[in-house]
């Protein structure tokens, strides 16, 4: 696996703010689908019930990056980043 700064991991985590207390069985939940099909909504109503942490890539890649350009590399980058900073939450039952 490619090196990861911990300098992403740790911008990721910033731009989360506050996260939710740990939980006792914590879990994950992907959402794909084509653009416009209600990912974020329903993510966000979701959230709304339960809390959670929503990473958004989108949202997520632009606090990596300034000016995104959606390149192989920077897709690289940012999806790995994505995949540790998943870890690092899940390893902290969040």
């Amino acid at each position: 696996m490619p090196f990861i700064p911990e300098d992403d991991i740790r911008l990721l985590l910033d731009s989360l703010g506050d996260l939710p207390p740990a939980e006792k069985c914590p879990f994950l939940l992907i959402l794909v689908g084509l653009p416009g099909t209600g990912k974020s909504t329903f993510a966000g109503r979701f959230a709304k019930q339960i809390p959670v942490v929503i990473l958004e890539s989108d949202a997520l890649r632009k606090t990596l990056i300034n000016q995104p350009v959606y390149s192989d590399s920077e897709h690289t980058r940012v999806f790995k980043a994505i995949h540790e900073l998943m870890g690092k939450l899940l390893g902290q039952s969040v």
